[in-house]
């Protein structure tokens, strides 16, 4: 799928030159809204992008384990403080927080993309009203690998009619890191040193690793096989690092 809006380097590229712009990230925490987040705010910086206001939407529900819910806001929480000391007069950013609340049903019916759903109503509750830039857009923040990427198209096309049809304010949604894999996105983490302000875990209560975190794992195996096989540099001290943090993930499912 095409997209407007590239991860180029260490930087987001392809905001239209004639027009202000308000950028709304959705963000979990995660290492790949993480990594989104801080390239958005390295581009507002550059005056040359006309970016007026970074929003960073975070979205909380009932649908979720209650202790990733707290470590998403542990985390965000952390994460933004930092961003705001970092860009201090140089970029505007504001944090969202969305409550989302499943009803009281007499069933529930589980779909593999709920959460998606969710977002797209978070992005489309909240965006109508952003105001102050010609363009909103939207950046999520899947990559090439993700399951859900057939559904992609679906989900531009829910959030960017019904804001052309509710909403006088051109908008867009983009997902930069679609032809990114895993492992580039953790390279930028550990690059940048931000691995310290993301988390992925699903369930940090139970015993059983998660799924999130067993995809976490097979990504920092693939950038390590990338960086031996050497089809990707890093530095020694990154990559002992990778290493010890794939060793804990490990040591956690010998446990």
């Amino acid at each position: 799928m095409e997209t407007r809006i590239k991860f180029d380097g260490d930087t987001l590229v392809g905001f239209p030159k004639d027009k202000t712009v308000n950028l709304i990230v959705l963000y979990s925490g995660g290492f790949d809204s993480t990594a989104i987040l801080n390239m958005a705010l390295k581009a507002a910086s550059n005056r040359e992008n006309k970016i007026i206001t970074v929003y960073a939407l975070n979205v909380s529900s009932d649908f979720l384990d209650d202790g990733k819910l707290k470590l998403e806001q542990k985390y965000t929480k952390k994460f933004i403080s930092h961003l705001n000391k970092k860009y201090k007069g140089k970029s505007n950013i504001k944090l969202i927080r969305f409550p989302h609340t499943i009803p009281d049903l007499v069933s529930y019916n589980y779909m593999i993309n709920s959460y998606d759903l969710i977002f797209i109503s978070a992005i489309n509750t909240v965006v109508p009203f952003i105001g102050g830039a010609d363009i909103n857009i939207v950046l999520g923040g899947s990559l090439d690998t993700d399951s859900r990427g057939c559904h992609i198209p679906y989900y531009k096309e829910m959030v960017e009619s019904y804001n052309k049809s509710f909403n006088s304010i051109e908008t867009w949604m983009e997902f930069p890191l679609i032809e990114n894999t895993k492992a580039q996105i953790l390279a930028y983490i550990v690059e940048n040193n931000l691995y310290k302000f993301c988390t992925c875990c699903e369930k940090p209560d139970s015993k059983i690793i998660c799924n999130s975190c067993k995809e976490h794992a097979l990504g920092l195996f693939s950038l390590l096989m990338d960086y031996r096989t050497g089809n990707y540099h890093l530095s020694d001290k990154n990559a002992t690092f990778i290493e010890s943090k794939l060793d804990k993930i490990l040591g956690e499912i010998d446990d």
